[in-house]
């Protein structure tokens, strides 16, 4: 008795919800906790088997009620998925469930149920403890929830986030195909003075220059180093003079992958991100070599029909020129041999006759005088004439336009002594000898008189205006044969200032001079 009093004692004032049931299933105490949990007083279910009435809704047993008749087995029927077994307590079992009688909403039990046993051991009754834990469960419940709308949540935001990046990854992968197709190379790179650290040059570099992007942005040099030497300085000075200016596009030549030069245009712009970062460029190459070659040509075309123009009404004024002239050197030509008559004439009845005469004294002359004095006018007379219709004959066939006319033989030495009839005195204002040396024999052949005479013609201009005044100048020309080529070289030769490397790789450039002036 004193044992049972101590254990209600302890169990009244437990605050701890808490019920003993006896043996024969009776209520032998209810506590104050669990009277406040179940609405039910002690004295309304004491002594009575309905201690289920505070949790079921029909009569059915309680953990205590399996416990107290020791049929464990049956605690999986009842509380499926809801029960362990103590690890506390020995032959006790926990549970938790929900009990929608207890309360408006329900409440949540957390209860334990364990035997209780005499001295002997023999079962005597059993004891079952409640927890209320319904606004931690309902807790759970809400973050359960949450969490599980979050996940809905996340789970729609991956899928959006999904569909954006495959927008974004189509987007740029259409971009990437689009940059990739023009004939531009787009790069980033640094803001910086000394030198440019490229951070991305797209792949379409390697079709223009040879070279892999991987080479531009691994080494900060490496863009600078193959920049044509003569537009390297320009190209740098002008970088570091336009480091702060929003746009700017450049012109230069790039050392390719195969050795030769692109001529770039480089448009570049610079972007300020303001606080959140660094300065930085974006920009954009175009080989624009094609173009550039075209731009010249079309200069050239220009240049050659101006000069074709010229060359044509040069043509016209010699033409005319030299028909002026052959007119009273062909009067003066045809007299010749009329005085020449005329004097062989006269000279023997002046010898005969007058040749003592006394007005021969008075005159300060003598007849041998005038008779060899004569002989040799008439003589110059038939040279100057005749040397002058060489003249005007050069000069006809030198402005002779004769594109369409075939092939004929030429006789080479016959074209240097032409030219030399033609340009041979504005030539000796500078040069004070010219050595021929043509070989004997030399076959004719097959091309344009007028233009291998023009060639020669500009290259004894060239050479006498690239001897100095002061200078005693001297022009060699050589005509020979090359049999194994079965070709004639002709060769001339001055000792003229020369020409410097930059001016011999200009030498083939149409209409290229250095006397802009002339």
């Amino acid at each position: 008795l004193s044992g049972q009093q101590t254990l209600k004692s302890i169990v009244g004032s437990s605050p701890i919800p808490t019920f003993i049931i006896g043996k024969d299933h009776l209520v032998i105490y209810w506590n104050k906790a669990l009277e406040e949990l179940s609405k039910i007083k002690a004295k309304d279910v004491v002594g009575t088997g309905q201690q289920w009435r505070a949790f079921y809704k029909t009569k059915r047993p309680c953990m205590a009620d399996l416990l107290v008749d020791e049929f464990q087995k049956d605690v999986p029927q009842w509380y499926a998925g809801k029960y362990i077994k103590s690890n506390l307590i020995e032959g006790a079992y926990e549970a938790t469930d929900f009990f929608p009688e207890l309360g408006k909403r329900g409440r949540w039990l957390r209860f334990t149920a364990a035997i209780i046993r005499n001295a002997k051991g023999s079962v005597i009754g059993a004891i079952e403890t409640l927890e209320d834990i319904t606004q931690a469960k309902r807790a759970e419940e809400a973050l359960i929830k949450a969490h599980e709308d979050l996940e809905i949540k996340v789970k729609e935001r991956t899928v959006d986030l999904a569909k954006a990046n495959k927008a974004l990854q189509e987007a740029s992968d259409r971009l990437s195909i689009i940059l990739e197709s023009l004939p531009i190379v787009s790069y980033t790179c640094t803001n910086g003075n000394k030198n440019q650290g490229f951070s991305f040059v797209s792949k379409s570099i390697k079709e223009i220059t040879g070279y892999m992007p991987l080479q531009f942005t691994s080494d900060p040099f490496f863009w600078q180093e193959h920049i044509h030497p003569d537009d390297s300085k320009r190209i740098i000075a002008e970088i570091k003079a336009l480091s702060h200016k929003g746009t700017h596009t450049f012109e230069y030549r790039f050392l390719a992958a195969d050795g030769s030069y692109r001529w770039f245009s480089d448009h570049r712009r610079l972007i300020s991100p303001g606080r959140r970062g660094r300065n930085y460029i974006i920009g954009a190459w175009q080989d624009i070599t094609e173009e550039k070659r075209i731009r010249q040509e079309g200069r050239l075309r220009v240049q050659q029909m101006m000069q074709s123009h010229k060359l044509k009404a040069l043509g016209e004024v010699v033409a005319g020129v030299a028909h002026e002239i052959n007119n009273p050197v062909s009067f003066i030509a045809n007299n010749i041999p009329l005085l020449e008559e005329m004097w062989n004439a006269i000279e023997p009845i002046l010898a005969s006759n007058g040749a003592s005469h006394t007005d021969w004294s008075d005159k300060g002359i003598s007849y041998v005088e005038v008779s060899t004095n004569m002989k040799e006018i008439i003589e110059e007379f038939k040279i100057a004439s005749l040397r002058i219709k060489r003249v005007i004959a050069g000069l006809k066939e030198f402005a002779r336009t004769d594109e369409i006319v075939e092939k004929k033989p030429v006789q080479i030495e016959e074209v240097i002594n032409g030219v030399l009839i033609i340009v041979g005195a504005q030539v000796r204002k500078t040069v004070s000898r010219i050595d021929l040396y043509i070989d004997s024999n030399l076959p004719p052949i097959q091309g344009h008189f007028q233009k291998i005479e023009q060639v020669i013609a500009n290259l004894l201009i060239n050479a006498h205006q690239s001897i100095p005044p002061e200078r005693k100048g001297r022009i060699i020309i050589t005509a020979r044969k090359l049999d194994r080529l079965k070709a004639i070289v002709i060769e001339i030769e001055d000792n003229g200032a020369g020409m410097n490397q930059d001016l011999l790789d200009h030498i083939f450039e149409p209409f290229f001079t250095t006397r802009r002036d002339m």
